[in-house]
């Protein structure tokens, strides 16, 4: 977790997931994905053409070209052969893949890291990496749980209520907005 702690320190807080119109860090992370924006201000149209121009048996099912949002650029592909990924490129320079699957799609077993899948390994080589300087995100970092903005945290208000608040805040969910 040190490695990310100045992303974690500068851009969120336990406001920003549980009581967002009081955080104060939001503008801060609406700069970032400005600033992602303007530095690769045609990534997301260079990468979708890249795509289909490399992968032709290959769909694009839906896309997310709002950084600022979204904290990443994310699209959906499906191939015939390996199935419907979700590709996320955060602001801050990772790359997050998930298989979708019936059921919860945004889990640890559903994750993809580099070397699981041809497909998905040659999307980074030929279609995302000429274009932005991305680090893959292994699953153990993606899915590290950031504990102090649980909402049952010893730092929440609500560490005495009764009712189940044990709804997990990970890596992942600050670097894209998956969900």
């Amino acid at each position: 977790m040190n490695r990310f702690k100045k992303v974690i320190d500068e851009y969120f807080d336990w406001d920003f997931f549980w009581r967002p119109s009081e955080s104060s860090k939001q503008s801060k992370l609406d700069e970032r994905g400005e600033r992602f924006l303007a530095n690769h201000p045609d990534l997301f149209k260079k990468v979708i053409t890249d795509f289909r121009s490399n992968f032709p048996q290959s769909e694009i099912l839906g896309f997310s070209p709002f950084p600022v949002e979204d904290r990443c650029l994310s699209f959906e592909i499906k191939s015939n052969t390996e199935g419907t990924f979700v590709i996320c490129i955060s602001i801050f320079k990772y790359l997050l893949v998930w298989k979708l699957y019936d059921g919860e799609p945004y889990t640890p077993e559903n994750y993809i890291e580099t070397g699981e899948s041809e497909l998905i390994d040659r999307i980074y080589q030929l279609v995302i990496k000429p274009h932005v300087e991305v680090e893959w995100l292994y699953r153990d970092e993606a899915f590290l749980e950031v504990k102090e903005f649980n909402y049952a945290s010893d730092s929440g208000p609500f560490k005495d209520e009764e009712e189940d608040f044990e709804t997990p805040i990970f890596l992942a969910n600050l670097l894209t907005r998956f969900r």
